[in-house]
């Protein structure tokens, strides 16, 4: 197995972490309400699931240090999804890194039906963890590609997201299944398909099969991920069974 194909990845990645100290507060003369909150931690090793297996990953202290010099525009929003309701480019939102991670202020409005919602869901605690959407600009692996060092990421027209669940490691590993190694996958499912796979086309696509299966066997709230993931996994055992 070449696990050095992990370095080639480019695609829009996805990280979820637990806000232990998040803070939601409403302005009891206006009502305006702020929320604060941690979207990544610096240099804390955490585990990522790919199509390869598991590796460790660590954001280093400094790493979003040039994204945000460069006035990048991101949103705040609920599970990556719905209508914005915090910008960079409006002055709604500030993004700043501390020594221990990036923090996070948006400033959302309470008249809105959906900010009610989800302050009332901040506040009582049924929303508890964060997530933030990126690109790595610079990054390191270890020999034999078990480790890698996010030295570097560019958050421009990403996102900071409050979310119901931490993902799933093998969620995050079966959305970027495609995007990663879509040409090698791409082979192999024509490959099976005409009776010319070998064992590690075989192997990848099985990889993938298991992958998208754990996946789903944890309920997601992004309903379009899920129906992407099921219809990824179809196209799988379709193959395995040509």
């Amino acid at each position: 197995m070449d696990l050095s194909k992990r370095a080639e990845q480019v695609n829009r990645e996805v990280r979820h972490y637990g806000i232990t100290d998040v803070e939601v507060r409403r302005d009891t003369e206006d009502g305006n309400v702020t929320f604060r909150g941690v979207a990544t931690a610096f240099d804390k090793p955490y585990t990522v699931h790919d199509a390869f297996g598991e590796f460790e990953e660590t954001v280093r202290s400094g790493a979003a240090d040039k994204t945000l010099s460069e006035n990048p525009d991101v949103v705040f929003l609920v599970n990556h999804t719905g209508v914005t309701m915090a910008r960079t480019t409006a002055g709604t939102l500030e993004l700043t890194a501390k020594k221990d991670g990036l923090h996070v202020r948006a400033d959302l409005d309470p008249t809105r039906t959906d900010v009610e919602i989800v302050t009332k869901a901040l506040e009582r605690g049924d929303i508890n963890e964060m997530s933030f959407a990126f690109r790595v600009t610079r990054q390191e692996w270890n020999e034999d590609y078990t480790q890698r060092t996010i030295n570097e990421f560019n958050i421009n027209r990403g996102d900071v997201s409050a979310v119901n669940f931490g993902a799933n490691p093998h969620t995050t590993a079966a959305l970027r299944f495609a995007g990663c190694t879509a040409e090698d996958l791409g082979d192999a499912y024509t490959a099976l398909l005409d009776g010319t796979c070998d064992d590690g086309q075989r192997a990848l696509v099985e990889r993938a099969c298991a992958s998208l299966t754990d996946a789903l066997a944890t309920p997601d709230n992004d309903w379009l991920a899920v129906a992407q993931m099921r219809l990824q996994l179809n196209a799988n055992r379709l193959a395995l069974q040509a």
